[in-house]
């Protein structure tokens, strides 16, 4: 029986800011304020969930969404491009054999295959940004079911899930998740 395991990276404050663009500065103020859990004493350290919630809330930011609306939407989205990631992660796991490098994510439980959609879909309902969020395949069907809902006017913002895992894994320089596979026969 082949048994797999992940092993995922941590970053550094300063890491974090390079990948993001959130300065150490502002994730201390965000940590003040609660938008952010605080660490301990000493210098901090980001898990992968942490950095790729940051991220996406950056992305967020950039687009005129406050920051802590982006940092619940972010985090309420995390795992769908964190799916994104360990797919393309494989490419970084020289002990993963080369046969197995494009089935790894295809082996997954049927039940994780929906969260390799590509498109997360944010209805910007007034003040409550991302309160109904949408994986999909298909934009213009995931915003008909929005407007027909009545949870959205037509104002949404949609990420692509697969470019903002290569734009992380890009930016990181460096492997996101180490699989390591052990075969027990």
């Amino acid at each position: 029986m082949v048994q797999t395991r992940i092993n995922f990276a941590n970053f550094r404050a300063g890491e974090v800011s390079e990948i993001t663009g959130i300065s150490p500065v502002l994730q201390r103020n965000w940590r003040r304020r609660g938008l952010l859990e605080k660490k301990g004493e000493g210098w901090s350290s980001f898990s992968l969930e942490e950095l790729v919630t940051l991220y996406v809330a950056s992305v967020l930011i950039d687009r005129g969404v406050s920051a802590s609306s982006a940092l619940n939407v972010a985090q309420a989205g995390h795992f769908n491009l964190l799916t994104h990631i360990a797919k393309r992660s494989t490419e970084f796991a020289p002990d993963l054999p080369k046969d197995k490098r494009k089935t790894w994510a295809d082996k997954l439980p049927e039940k994780y295959k929906d969260r390799f959609r590509r498109f997360l879909v944010i209805p910007d309902v007034g003040n409550a940004v991302g309160k109904e969020l949408v994986q999909c395949d298909d934009v213009s069907k995931a915003i008909d079911q929005l407007v027909e809902k009545k949870i959205t006017t037509g104002a949404v913002i949609v990420l692509d899930l697969e470019t903002l895992a290569d734009q992380i894994v890009e930016r990181a320089g460096r492997p996101l998740m180490r699989v390591e596979v052990a075969d027990d026969e």
